[in-house]
């Protein structure tokens, strides 16, 4: 994989249009070779295609990770320690397994009961609010991302970390399990796999420009940039926003 720079650069203070919104993260644990991951995956699937699943599917981003706990998976190896950073993180012991905004969902995967808590954390609005903008050059594969981000209810939080993780969809693998199109797969993380540390203070928006390299791999036309803030201690993701990598 092509290494990309960390170019977090001192905060720069500016004064956006920062609005609060109630955009929600699914990270969805699974593997190629469980049988019982699919449904959730095809859930999920679902969400992403606008099928009217939740209240509103458009706020709902979705990050497939694929884990160690069956071996032969090709999405897994494809960076086995960037999946499994993610996967100790959490202490995942079982496929599937959802986190919703940090938080496990119900086991075993329920769709009405994931639905359900997904519609109820869709009612609340994120304390944190990111706004982004990416530009990439498609030859060399180098990007500038810009990252705005505030604390929008007047609340102080600590111990936060940023990530910018890049998906890919519609990635084709004739899995043991049936499955064939896998979308929103894990494949770079570009900030390091352990996110980096960040402060934000109500009323003081941060900006951050982020310079990058995208893994060779990667098909740029099929993938995009998600962008989270994560209580390091406690899980909880207080907001979280994605842009495409070709508009």
């Amino acid at each position: 994989m092509l290494s990309c720079e960390d170019n977090l650069n001192s905060p720069v203070h500016t004064d956006p249009d920062l609005k609060a919104n109630s955009k929600v993260l699914i990270e969805l644990f699974s593997n190629v070779m469980c049988v019982a991951c699919v449904q959730s995956a095809n859930y999920c699937d679902d969400i992403t295609y606008l099928r009217g699943v939740t209240i509103n599917d458009t706020n709902v981003i979705t990050i497939n990770i694929h884990t160690s706990l069956f071996p032969g998976d090709p999405f897994y190896a494809f960076n086995n320690s960037m999946n499994g950073s993610r996967e100790d993180y959490y202490n995942v012991l079982f496929n599937p397994a959802g986190y919703l905004m940090g938080s496990i969902m119900t086991s075993p995967f329920s769709t009405e009961q994931w639905t359900n808590q997904v519609n109820q954390r869709l009612n609340k609005t994120n304390s944190i609010s990111i706004l982004l903008s990416n530009i990439v050059d498609t030859l060399s594969r180098t990007g500038n991302l810009s990252i705005t981000i505030g604390q929008v209810d007047g609340l102080s939080n600590s111990d936060l970390k940023l990530y910018a993780v890049v998906t890919e969809s519609n990635l084709y693998f004739n899995s043991p399990n049936g499955k064939t199109n896998y979308n929103n797969i894990l494949r770079q993380m570009l900030n390091g796999y352990n996110g980096e540390d960040v402060t934000i203070s109500p009323g003081q928006p941060v900006s951050i420009i982020k310079e990058y390299t995208l893994d060779s791999r990667i098909i740029l036309k099929n993938s995009q940039i998600i962008v989270f803030i994560q209580n390091n201690s406690s899980k909880e993701i207080l907001g979280v926003d994605k842009i495409k990598i070709l508009h």
